[in-house]
């Protein structure tokens, strides 16, 4: 059984109804690369690490080429990819052209199956949460600022609904919109309400 760690955090921005509160922040360990999990992948089958390398880089290339098409790419019992964007309003429908748009970004929604009238993510199933020892209590979080990962992945949140990490990839499809915007759309027709590096929880 999987276990993962949490750490505690204190909500001290200025403004915010729950200033005060504690909430809980998933903790990332480690940043593991595409050559680790291609060599962890060798210990379960017979392919050679190159071969692995080769189609995850195939796989990767063709994500991509799909996405740029406008594609939606669902990988079976994983997820699916899909574009995002975010723009500027106009006052009209005909003022509205292709420079409103100001960023693009990837929707990742992870595979998920009903499961006794619940909707579930398998790639969540039998993960337990322990809480973080190496750390001195609960962490403030002031102005929108702290860390995730425990401070260890130099991943800063705002604790935003809607937001993007740093390399304007965006998971869940939360149906949030900001600016135009919109990613309603996943696999398995679940709101996910998430982003990628911060929980979207401190209002």
């Amino acid at each position: 059984m999987s276990m993962a760690k949490f750490r505690k955090v204190k909500n001290n921005r200025k403004n915010s109804p729950t200033r005060g509160m504690i909430y809980g922040r998933a903790v990332v360990n480690r940043v593991v690369h595409t050559s680790a999990i291609a060599k962890k992948i060798t210990e379960r089958c017979t392919v050679t690490e190159p071969d692995i390398l080769a189609v995850i880089n195939a796989l990767m290339t063709e994500i991509s080429a799909n996405i740029a098409e406008g594609n939606k790419v669902v990988l079976d019992e994983f997820g699916s990819f899909k574009l995002g964007i975010r723009t500027s309003p106009a006052v009209n429908a005909k003022k509205f052209t292709s420079a409103n748009i100001k960023n693009m970004y990837v929707i990742y929604s992870p595979y998920s199956v009903m499961d006794q009238g619940k909707r579930v993510k398998p790639m969540l199933s039998g993960i337990k949460m322990e809480e973080m020892t190496e750390y001195n209590g609960i962490e403030d979080e002031e102005n929108g600022g702290g860390t995730t990962g425990g401070g260890t992945s130099g991943e800063t949140s705002g604790g935003t609904s809607g937001g993007t990490s740093g390399d304007n990839t965006q998971t869940g499809g939360s149906g949030n919109t900001e600016g135009g915007g919109s990613n309603t759309d996943q696999t398995g027709g679940e709101g996910q309400g998430s982003e990628s590096g911060g929980d979207g929880n401190m209002g």
